[in-house]
């Protein structure tokens, strides 16, 4: 742990209640892991894991997906890249936003993008009443 400095406090670990989440988990993050704090996410909601899954998805098919590690040091090294990308990534859920702009003051604004939407949807509908490749089919 003192090696990756992975001590720093208030660092929460959320969790579903799986089995892999438990026993040898809670064993190691009872002896040296006292800084890190382990919160299983609501068992009756389904979504309240999402986040988790998502990021863990991202890691999997984006970041390992074929690259090949010598060691654990290689891979522990290469995560800043990871840690770069999603902070810097879109989403949909920030209405554009990098959740980096959001953190560092951007207001998520699901009203923003509707006049663009809007006009490329019309935009859209036009090119599409003008392509006529085939005239015996009526397109609206």
């Amino acid at each position: 742990m003192k090696k990756y400095n992975l001590y720093k406090p208030a660092t929460t670990l959320i969790t579903d209640n799986g089995s892999e989440n438990k026993g040898d988990l809670d064993a190691w993050l009872g002896t040296e892991m006292r800084t890190i704090k382990k919160v299983i996410a609501r068992i009756d909601i389904p979504q309240a894991n999402n986040v988790v899954d998502a990021l863990h998805k991202k890691f999997k098919n984006e970041f390992l997906q074929g690259k090949k590690f010598t060691n654990h040091e290689a891979l522990v090294n290469a995560l800043p890249n990871l840690i770069e990308a999603c902070n810097n990534q879109y989403h949909d859920s920030l209405y554009g936003y990098s959740p980096l702009e959001v953190w560092n003051g951007a207001i998520p604004d699901e009203n923003k993008y509707q006049p663009f939407l809007k006009a490329a949807n019309e935009k859209r509908k036009q090119a599409n009443k003008q392509f006529n490749c085939c005239p015996n089919i009526r397109t609206f």
